[in-house]
């Protein structure tokens, strides 16, 4: 999970994936998530494996499939217009960005599905940017009550980010880093249209001030696994593929190509 800011543009990003060779099952479940937020607007970006009976559309929920959803959201003021498109994409792990988006780019334009929707008024532009905000909501200074939430735009559906619970405790390690104290959320995602609700943890550095990203989340997608993403500087792990330059002109390039070209759902 990466957080970059120039002042006027900020950005965060989140690759999250498991390691078919060495997760139970041969797991290979991923998706990619990146916000870029202007004062005139946001760019999302977002990627994530399916199952054959994909339901739960959350960006936290990942499928064991071959067939992966892709989508790329403009939002301007009070507007969403997005694109869409899966991608038969089996064998291709966290690790192998670079060969999804050449699988990506073959797309064919007229494939790509386009959406409009009206954007609530105080609703983030993604989930990241709604979990950073709940996260400076909190900070030192203004401890957060359970109930606390934020809503935000996802897949052409508004989402609530609600806190169910909130604990202080430290001094605590995580990783190779050692902190005063952490806060610990219990969260809860609900899907304004369906009802669903997922719910997933995360811990953050409450005195933290510069960068809103939490040091660990917690998520139980179903009885049988149970993820811990945590801190670790040492840690085997792909970079954000964004950091690459021309990584992210290609996405930028097949959005913009895809926002020409694509056909229209009424």
């Amino acid at each position: 999970m990466t957080w970059r800011s120039d002042g006027t543009t900020t950005s965060t990003a989140l690759l999250v994936g498991s390691d078919p060779e060495r997760a139970p099952r041969g797991v290979n479940e991923w998706g990619y998530l990146r916000e870029e937020i202007r004062p005139d607007g946001a760019d999302v970006f977002t990627l994530r494996s399916l199952d054959s009976d994909d339901r739960n559309q959350t960006p936290v929920s990942f499928g064991d499939g071959g067939l992966f959803s892709v989508s790329c959201a403009a939002i301007d003021g009070a507007d969403v217009n997005s694109v869409a498109t899966t991608v038969d994409a089996d064998g291709i792990t966290y690790r192998m960005f670079d060969q999804f988006i050449n699988t990506l780019n073959a797309r064919p334009q007229h494939q790509w599905v386009t959406r409009r929707m009206g954007r609530p008024a105080g609703a983030d532009a993604g989930f990241l940017t709604a979990l950073e905000r709940l996260i400076r909501l909190g900070g030192a200074a203004r401890p957060l009550v359970g109930g606390a939430a934020v809503s935000y735009v996802y897949n052409n559906t508004i989402y609530d980010l609600a806190v169910r619970s909130s604990q202080i405790y430290g001094p605590a390690s995580v990783g190779s880093r050692t902190f005063a104290r952490l806060d610990r959320r219990e969260l809860a995602i609900t899907n304004r249209t369906t009802h669903e609700v997922t719910r997933f943890g995360v811990t953050y550095d409450p005195d933290e001030t510069d960068i809103a990203l939490p040091v660990q989340i917690f998520f139980q997608p179903s009885f049988w696994i149970r993820i811990e993403l945590r801190l670790d500087d040492g840690v085997d792990a792909p970079l954000d593929p964004a950091a690459d330059t021309s990584a992210l002109a290609r996405i930028r390039t097949i959005c913009d190509a895809a926002n020409a070209s694509s056909s229209h759902l009424h």
